[in-house]
This record gives C-alpha cells, structure tokens and sequence, in this order.
C-alpha cells in the first residue's frame, strides 16, 4: 500500500501517498479555506480490526454503531497532520 517513498521513482508510490498527495495538492489549490486533517489507518482482515498506527498494533478493535454517528471503529486512534511531510 505505501510502494517505494523515493521521490526519484514516483511511478513506485503506493496508493497511500498517492491519496496524501492529492488530498494536501486539493488544499493548496483552494484559497482562503482552512482544512482540518486527521488521519487513522487499520487493518481488516479475517474479520479482525487494527489499528496501523499505534505501537501495539496487534491488538484487536471493535466495531460498534450509534444512532448519531453510525458505524466506528471503538478506540481506532487519530492524527492531525498538517503535510505530508516524512511521506517520502
């Protein structure tokens, strides 16, 4: 998912910096706006929820549901980011 972060190869990128640099290239390009960006990242796989971007992530998450905000994945951690700088 993340490829090969050299910018001499950038036909080697993964989707996940593709999707950074068109999200960040998005916001340069509007004006007089301000974005809030927050990032999480997990893991589906036979059934089982985790989370990429904590140091234990072998611990399993749950999903749960509430009627305001619908469908979550409980204790799924979440950053804010202003660039993407370290992508690379």
């Amino acid at each position: 998912m993340e490829g090969k972060f050299k910018k001499s190869k950038p036909n080697l990128r993964g989707i996940t910096p593709r999707a950074f640099e068109h999200v960040f290239r998005h916001i340069e390009s509007t004006p007089n706006m301000n974005f809030l960006v927050r990032v999480s990242m997990l893991e589906l796989y036979n059934e089982e929820v985790r989370d990429l971007l904590v140091k234990n992530h072998l611990k399993k998450l749950e999903l749960r549901e509430r009627k305001d905000i619908g469908i979550f994945v409980k204790d799924l951690s979440s950053y804010i980011i202003e660039d993407e700088v370290g992508m690379y």
